[in-house]
């Protein structure tokens, strides 16, 4: 009994003479100037009407709508009665359809080293929800799944979703491998695609190969190109959140700031993430982040190791970690340390650990 997308109609109609005379050869015709229908069956008779009678005919009229009108369109009609005068009046139909939507996509790698993590060498499950958020089912929906990167291979690249109720949600799975020597860090970009007759939604995903982490267990600051400000340089600790080391900020006095810093290109939008501990004279002596000289958070006292999290744009950016010390008073260790700095895909890879090759994250070609 509703309207729905795709669908042909056809409506009872009642017609109400609500003069004081007679209306003979009644004729009523209906038309819309809506894109989104067609009307096919556009006129009834309804005869001779008597005053204050109603008269009724069941399919009066047929009209058929489009397959890809917006759910909760509206579709205004005109209707013209000619019983010797013209007699005009109104109606609209509500029209459902489906509303496609996707989620994020979901890696799984409990062949590999289950860590959600496409790395070299591993054969991964993929999986992207596919939301349909309308008011009407949605029509048998196709979804696809393509890489242009180099040594990623998808098995079936097209999944059969099925028709997906109104409110409901259908995962498409995918069967992805990563060539064993592909670089650390390659950045891959996956579009995605759901088309059901005619409804689609596309989306492009982006992830990274491995993770690209500085963990300072070289036990020095060579494998990234750190650089040093302040009254100080950092150093290298062992107090550590994992593994054996850590970076420690270098020991200053009062006034004084302890810096450590560096540049990154970030090839996609990602999220950037590290743990840091803090022994220091509380709400006096800071340790501070910045990300392109913006302060993002600040932090004193004693607080043990914890992790941090901040979203990247893509793009230069320059990140800093500095410890800085009021006018007076020594408090705790009087310093901070940094330890696990997970990065998103940057062109700025380790030094001497991993490949430096930088590759478009469109076509998956080395950038000159």
């Amino acid at each position: 009994g509703m309207l729905d997308y795709g669908e042909t109609v056809t409506l009872d109609f009642t017609v109400s003479n609500v003069g004081s005379d007679q209306a003979n050869n009644v004729d009523v015709t209906i038309s819309s100037t809506d894109g989104y229908v067609t009307i096919l069956d556009a006129t009834a008779d309804f005869g001779n009407i008597a005053a204050g009678a109603i008269s009724t005919i069941n399919d009066a009229f047929e009209f058929e709508v489009a397959g890809d009108v917006p759910d909760g369109h509206v579709i205004a009609f005109v209707v013209e009665a000619d019983g010797g005068e013209i007699w005009e009046s109104y109606f609209s139909i509500e029209v459902l359809a489906p509303i496609l939507t996707l989620g994020d996509l979901i890696i799984e790698d409990p062949t590999g080293n289950n860590n959600g993590i496409i790395d070299p060498g591993e054969t991964v499950t993929i999986s992207i929800p596919t939301n349909n958020e309308g008011s009407s089912e949605s029509p048998f929906a196709i979804g696809t799944l393509t890489c242009n990167a180099p040594m990623i291979t998808i098995i079936d690249e097209t999944y059969d979703i099925g028709e997906i109720a109104t409110g409901g949600t259908a995962q498409a799975i995918y069967t992805v491998e990563a060539g064993a020597s592909i670089p650390l860090g390659t950045p891959i970009m996956f579009n995605y695609e759901v088309v059901a007759d005619e409804y689609s939604v596309q989306n492009n995903y982006t992830t990274i190969v491995g993770l690209i982490i500085e963990d300072f267990e070289s036990n020095n600051f060579q494998t990234f190109d750190w650089q040093f400000g302040g009254n100080a340089d950092w150093v290298i600790s062992s107090d550590s959140y994992e593994g054996s080391y850590s970076a420690k900020s270098g020991t200053i006095t009062h006034n004084q700031t302890t810096s450590i810093y560096l540049e990154v290109e970030v090839l996609a939008a990602g999220e950037l993430s590290f743990y840091k501990k803090v022994s220091s004279e509380g709400s006096w002596d800071y340790l501070r982040f910045y990300i392109d000289n913006t302060e993002m958070d600040s932090w004193s006292g004693s607080l043990s190791w914890s992790q941090e999290t901040y979203q990247l744009s893509a793009g230069t950016h320059t990140l800093k970690w500095e410890y800085d010390k009021d006018g007076s008073v020594n408090s705790g260790s009087d310093c901070a340390w940094i330890d696990y700095i997970i990065f998103p895909a940057v062109g700025t890879q380790p030094l001497g650990t991993v490949s430096g090759v930088v590759t478009d994250i469109e076509t998956g070609l080395p950038i000159e």
